[in-house]
């Protein structure tokens, strides 16, 4: 659920998410929200301003068998290795303890621990903001080829499984 608000000069958009994925469902839904506060603005002749991402339930996926209960187990000890970062590249560190002393994902559930893939995504340098660029179309008459984005890089993916 969305709403905008305006001053006639700028447009605002506000997204309440019920229920967020933070490691996989979050940055597509940042992504594509911010776009769509671009769209509605330029069609109402409008600067976007802010969008605003409200959230619900707002979770992680640990795995689940062995490896969910390991950190359930290690909740408190986890924490405080989280807590005790300085640098980025420490989130390295706490990877490497994490996997010398968390059991093995089972092979029908592997992928399904997002916190190791959240660590190495902190441990990563932020790169610079892209530009997104729209045609100037009527909203029912863009595609996909109406949107550009410009000096767009990215990090390399990290990939883990969306728990359905």
């Amino acid at each position: 659920m969305f709403q905008t608000g305006s001053d006639g000069e700028v447009l605002d958009l506000q997204m309440y998410q019920r229920s967020c994925d933070q490691f996989l469902g979050v940055p597509f839904n940042i992504a594509s929200y911010a776009m769509l506060t671009q769209v509605i603005a330029q069609q109402a002749n409008l600067q976007p301003r802010i969008f605003i991402h409200t959230f619900g339930d707002s979770h992680f996926y640990c795995g689940s068998g062995r490896r969910g209960e390991w950190y359930g187990e290690n909740l408190k000890q986890f924490q405080e290795m989280v807590g005790s970062i300085k640098n980025p590249e420490d989130y390295l560190n706490v990877l490497e303890d994490l996997k010398r002393t968390m059991p093995p994902e089972s092979e029908m559930i592997e992928g399904y621990d997002h916190i190791t893939a959240i660590l190495e995504q902190m441990s990563r340098e932020p790169k610079s903001l892209p530009m997104l660029y729209i045609s100037d179309k009527p909203f029912d008459k863009l595609t996909i080829e109406d949107f550009k984005l410009d000096s767009y890089e990215s990090h390399p993916s990290i990939n883990r499984k969306m728990a359905v």
